[in-house]
């Protein structure tokens, strides 16, 4: 048994231990929520210390399946606890139920009185919003109606759903890293990542399924399969509508590479063909929740610090959101522009989109550790970890009752972000340094 392999048994063997303290300790929400950021913060610090040590590791068909094989354990350990952090959820099975007895969520909010035969003890009393109507699109829905058809109003049912699709991204990952590159180390930060699986398996949140069908798109696109490309972009956009920002690099790379037409029109046509279809049984109401999107997008805020610098200056809300989507808008046209590879051009999309959103949210990063597969950065790794600094505000509105971004807390996040890229660059100069 080499080196490689011991490390990462029992690398292994300590963060299940500490998934396992996590669940057996009796604490109350306040008390979870506190040893949750600690826990993913020194389960971070181990894959950081393991990632330096295996730098140089091949990708190795028996370190995928051991990395796979534990992240499925990691994810089975943490099923069972609340989701403290995150009432995304209660959303998701409320919708579910909607669905399963014929009703478009699309349609009515949550606490509307026509409602009221299908209340529960807990649905909707726990929906976040109940006067907002769903914001999410009609692939989610399916699975959340998928979900409540078998498991009922279980969240560990939706939460075990969306483990076995996170394992999925785990093996579509590894394919697409065989494709382009052979080391081991993205494959490590991405299924072992404690973002990833804490949001997955813990809060239970949508982002991995709408991953899946991104990171199946570029598998596809990869091997030049431009229709199944174009049906996986769509699905993924029909998950959680943010890839719909990808779109215009993969076309801009088809139209560049590729002198004949049908590769850009075999794309093209089954992503817009994917997408109407879906739509077409919303037709009527489907209105609703890109109206929930607008309301979204103009007035929430969390965790940005560039949002409240502007704040500061413009005192108007929805100004400074209006003022970031330009930027947005501005920064996107000019990566699909941009002479540089793909890749790149893919994973700044994403990146831009995180970067100026007013809406920092910790899951939102799981697209971007996804993207490692593809893109040799790892400021996604790196802000994975500082990132869970945010849920300090979920602890205060625990104890106090008021939910508030905090400087403190955001100066300690970002600032420990930047000493990680820092400390990163000065060991890829020492690197460059020992090979001349």
């Amino acid at each position: 048994m080499n080196k490689a392999l011991k490390s990462l048994i029992a690398a292994g063997a300590a963060i299940e231990i500490l998934f396992i303290i996590f669940r057996l300790l009796p604490l109350d929400g306040s008390q979870r929520i506190l040893l949750y950021i600690g826990l993913g913060l020194a389960v971070f610090a181990v894959i950081l210390l393991l990632a330096r040590f295996l730098r140089s590791a091949p990708l190795e068909k028996r370190f995928f399946l051991l990395l796979a094989f534990a992240a499925l354990v990691f994810q089975l350990t943490l099923l069972s606890a609340p989701p403290d952090l995150s009432d995304d959820i209660y959303r998701y099975v409320w919708d579910g139920k909607l669905q399963y007895v014929g009703i478009s969520p699309y349609t009515y909010a949550p606490s509307d009185p026509l409602l009221r035969p299908y209340h529960s003890a807990h649905l909707p009393a726990r929906v976040n919003f109940p006067d907002i109507k769903t914001i999410y699109p009609p692939l989610a829905q399916a699975f959340f109606t998928l979900s409540y058809a078998i498991f009922g109003e279980n969240l560990d049912g939706m939460k075990f759903i969306f483990i076995m699709i996170n394992m999925g991204n785990i093996f579509l990952f590894y394919r697409i890293l065989q494709q382009r590159r052979y080391l081991l180390a993205p494959l490590l930060l991405f299924a072992w990542n404690p973002l990833l699986i804490m949001e997955t398996a813990v809060n239970g949140h949508l982002d991995v399924l709408f991953l899946f069908f991104l990171l199946m798109a570029l598998f596809f696109f990869y091997r030049q399969r431009w229709l199944f490309a174009g049906i996986a972009l769509g699905l993924s956009v029909l998950s959680k509508l943010i890839p719909l920002i990808a779109f215009p690099v993969f076309v801009a790379e088809l139209a560049a590479k590729k002198p004949q037409r049908k590769p850009l029109v075999l794309f093209s046509v089954s992503f817009a063909a994917t997408l109407a279809l879906a739509v077409l049984p919303y037709l009527k109401t489907i209105g609703n929740m890109l109206g929930t999107m607008m309301n979204y997008s103009s007035y929430w805020y969390f965790n940005s610090p560039h949002f409240h610098l502007l704040l500061a200056i413009f005192k108007d809300n929805i100004l400074v959101h209006r003022i970031l989507f330009l930027l947005l808008i501005v920064f996107l046209a000019a990566v699909v522009l941009w002479r540089t590879r793909f890749e790149n051009k893919i994973f700044l999309c994403f990146f831009a989109f995180i970067l100026f959103n007013p809406v920092i949210y910790p899951w939102y990063l799981i697209v971007l550790l996804g993207l490692l597969c593809i893109h040799e950065s790892r400021i996604a790794f790196y802000w994975s970890g500082p990132i869970l600094l945010s849920y300090i505000v979920a602890y205060r509105y625990r104890v106090t009752g008021a939910w508030h971004d905090s400087w403190p807390v955001m100066a300690l996040e970002y600032g420990s972000l930047a000493i990680l890229i820092l400390w990163q660059r000065l060991q890829a100069y020492r690197w460059r340094s020992r090979q001349t």
